[in-house]
């Protein structure tokens, strides 16, 4: 995650005391010894607070799956004016980098408008649960709905938009 130091290293004397950033590993590095304890200090000039989870194993899906368990947790109470799901290898994903460099700094500043722009998809490939070969229902989705819903089932994938 050097990207992240980088992207937030010029603004984060200003900055670090609202930024808070949670790990939502999901792919097993946090089984590497001190991996936590490791990234936390990293990340730790950026922002007041950094939090390193594992995301449960009988949940994982897809990287949706450790956005929702963020959103569906504890935090869902104290969720920041804005939040920013990304990828480890968040390069790959968002091109030109540049453009997260610029809401990033949009956001810190206060000139991104949240009513105008209340979801901004940044990332360039994605997985469309319609047409990809990971489809609903064999990636666990059914498992997760029932699990944060409460409930015993979960409805087709043409009824989930």
């Amino acid at each position: 995650l050097g990207w992240l130091a980088e992207l937030l290293a010029p603004r984060a004397a200003e900055n670090r005391h609202k930024t808070r950033i949670f790990v939502k590993e999901k792919c097993g590095d946090a089984a590497v010894d001190g991996f936590e304890d490791d990234l936390r200090q990293a990340l730790l000039p950026y922002a007041h607070v950094v939090e390193v989870e594992r995301v449960d194993d009988a949940l994982r899906a897809d990287d949706a799956t450790a956005y929702l368990h963020h959103l569906s947790g504890e935090k869902y109470y104290d969720l920041a004016a804005w939040t920013f799901f990304l990828h480890a290898d968040a390069p790959e994903h968002v091109h030109p980098f540049r453009l997260l460099e610029e809401v990033v700094a949009s956001a810190q500043s206060g000139a991104l408008d949240e009513a105008s722009f209340p979801f901004l998809y940044l990332s360039h490939n994605y997985l469309d649960m319609g047409t990809s070969l990971h489809t609903w229902d064999n990636y666990a989705s059914p498992r997760l709905w029932r699990h944060l819903f409460d409930g015993s089932i979960a409805p087709p994938r043409e009824a989930v938009k």
